[in-house]
C-alpha cells in the first residue's frame, strides 16, 4: 500500500461473512410423510384389526394362552381428520430461508417460520388427542408416525431459533481473526477506533461492539478492508482492532477519532473527515485533513506528508523530512526534521519548527508565519503574499524572493545569497 491517500477511498468490496437463517427440510419432510403414514395406519389398524408392533427395545413373558373368546363384532370404520396444514409450515420455512441480509424483512420471515412451527406443533398434539379419544389404544405404527413427525418440528423449531439468535448477535457484534500479512483499509468509518500494536500478534482481530451489519470485510490479495455501508457523517460503529507491529495501516474516509497504541515502523496513512488522530512511533505518516481534525504522532522513522484542505492541527516531535501543504487553516510544530522540509502555504498556517537539516523549499503565497529555530540548511524560499518567514539556523547560498507583503529574515548564511525583494515586506540576511 501506498503512503499517500486518494480522496476518493477505493472501490466498495463487499464480501462480509452472511448469516443465512433457515429451518431443516428434513423435519418438514418428516411432518409431511407422517401424515401419509398416519392416514395408511388407522385404515390399517382400525379396519384390518389391531397391528403388529415393532421395533419393541424390551421382552416382556408371553402369557397363557387364553381361552379363545367369541368372535368380536365387525369395528367401525373410523376416520380421523389429521390437519396439520403442512403448506402453511412449508411457506413460513421457504420465507425464513430466503434470508441473506441480515434486516429487519429476514427477521419477519424467521418469526413467520416459527409461527408456522408452533401451529403444526399443535395440530400434532390435536392429532393425538383424536386418536386416543376414537379408539382405546392408538395403532403402532400410527404412534411411531407421529413419534417421527413431533421430533421433526422439533428439530425444525430448534433451528429458527438457533439463526434468530446469531442473527441478532450479528446484528449487534462482530469478534474475529484475518489472516492479512499485507495491511489493513479501514474505509468510510463514522466511530472511534483504537488500534493496538502487537509484536506477539500474528493476525488482524476485528471486535465491534454495535453496528456490524453496517460493516463490510473482506481479504483480498492479502490485505484485509473493513468498509462502512453508511455515511460516516451520521452512522457510527467504534471498532478495535489488535494488529502485528509490522502492518501497514490505511484510513480513509474517517469521522471520528483513531488512537494507535505501539510502536512500529510499518506505514500509516490516513484520510481524516473530522476527528482526532494520535500514535506513537511509525515508519512513514501520510495525513490529508478534508474538514477539520488533529493529529499527534511522537515520531516518523521515514517520510511525513501532511495536507489540510480544511482545518487542522499537526504535532510531531521528530520526522526523518517532512511535506507540508495547506490549502485551508492550519497549526503546525514539528520538533526536529532530520533531512529535508519543504512548505506550500496556499491557506493560512502558524508553524514553529525546532530544527531542521538538509534542503529547505518554501512557497508561501498565503498568511501566516513560518518560523524555524535552528539547523543548516540550503534554502530557496519565495513569500508572495501576506506571510513572514523566520530562519534562525545558517542558510547555504539562499535564495529568496520576496513580492508581497511578508517579511523574511535570515539569521545568518554560508556561500553566496541571491537575494531579490520587490513588495512592501521588508527581508533581511545576515552574514
Amino acid at each position: 500500500m501506498d503512503g499517500a491517500l486518494s480522496s476518493n477511498p477505493p472501490s466498495s468490496l463487499s464480501n462480509r461473512p452472511r448469516l443465512t437463517p433457515g429451518v431443516p427440510a428434513g423435519g418438514i419432510a418428516a411432518i409431511l410423510v407422517a401424515m401419509g403414514v398416519i392416514g395408511w395406519g388407522l385404515a390399517a389398524g382400525d379396519i384390518d384389526g389391531p397391528q403388529e408392533r415393532h421395533g419393541s427395545h424390551f421382552d416382556i413373558p408371553e402369557p397363557p394362552e387364553p381361552p379363545e373368546p367369541p368372535e368380536p363384532p365387525e369395528a367401525p370404520d373410523v376416520r380421523v381428520n389429521v390437519d396439520v396444514n403442512p403448506q402453511m409450515v412449508e411457506r413460513a420455512v421457504r420465507e425464513a430461508m430466503r434470508g441473506v441480509d441480515v434486516d429487519a424483512a429476514r427477521m419477519q420471515g424467521l418469526r413467520e417460520a416459527q409461527a408456522g412451527l408452533a401451529e403444526a406443533q399443535r395440530e400434532l398434539a390435536a392429532a393425538r388427542e383424536e386418536l386416543q379419544r376414537q379408539g382405546k389404544d392408538v395403532p403402532a405404527i400410527a404412534e411411531g408416525a407421529l413419534r417421527v413427525a413431533e421430533l421433526g418440528v422439533a428439530a425444525a423449531a430448534g433451528a429458527a431459533k438457533g439463526a434468530q439468535a446469531q442473527t441478532q448477535q450479528g446484528e449487534g457484534s462482530l469478534m474475529q481473526s484475518f489472516d492479512a500479512p499485507k495491511g489493513v483499509q479501514l474505509v468510510n468509518i463514522g466511530g472511534d477506533i483504537t488500534i493496538e500494536r502487537s509484536s506477539r500478534a500474528d493476525k488482524v482481530r476485528v471486535e465491534i461492539d454495535s453496528g456490524a451489519t453496517n460493516m463490510d470485510l473482506d481479504v483480498k490479495d492479502g490485505v484485509l478492508t473493513v468498509r462502512g455501508r453508511s455515511d460516516p457523517h451520521t452512522g457510527r460503529t467504534d471498532m478495535r482492532l489488535t494488529i502485528p507491529s509490522d502492518t501497514d495501516l490505511t484510513v480513509a474516509g474517517l469521522a471520528g477519532d483513531l488512537s494507535i497504541g505501539g510502536r512500529s515502523d510499518a506505514k500509516l496513512s490516513v484520510q481524516l473527515l473530522r476527528g482526532d488522530v494520535s500514535a506513537e512511533r511509525v515508519g512513514a505518516l501520510s495525513v490529508d485533513i478534508l474538514e477539520s481534525g488533529s493529529v499527534s504522532v511522537e515520531r516518523v522513522e521515514g517520510p511525513l506528508n501532511f495536507r489540510v484542505q480544511g482545518a487542522g492541527e499537526l504535532s510531531v516531535e521528530r520526522a526523518e523530512t517532512a511535506k507540508l501543504e495547506v490549502n485551508g487553516h492550519a497549526n503546525v510544530s514539528l520538533g526536529r526534521v532530520e533531512n529535508g522540509l519543504a512548505i506550500s502555504i496556499a491557506g493560512h498556517s502558524e508553524m514553529d519548527i525546532g530544527r531542521v537539516n538538509g534542503p529547505v523549499r518554501v512557497d508561501f503565497p498565503g498568511a501566516g508565519r513560518i518560523s524555524i529555530g535552528e539547523g543548516e540548511a540550503e534554502l530557496e524560499a519565495r513569500v508572495t503574499g501576506a506571510g513572514s518567514l523566520e530562519f534562525n539556523g545558517t542558510a547555504i547560498n539562499p535564495v529568496v524572493v520576496a513580492s508581497g507583503a511578508g517579511n523574511v529574515r535570515i539569521a545568518k548564511h554560508e556561500g553566496k545569497a541571491n537575494v531579490r525583494n520587490t513588495g512592501v515586506g521588508n527581508t533581511y540576511v545576515g552574514d
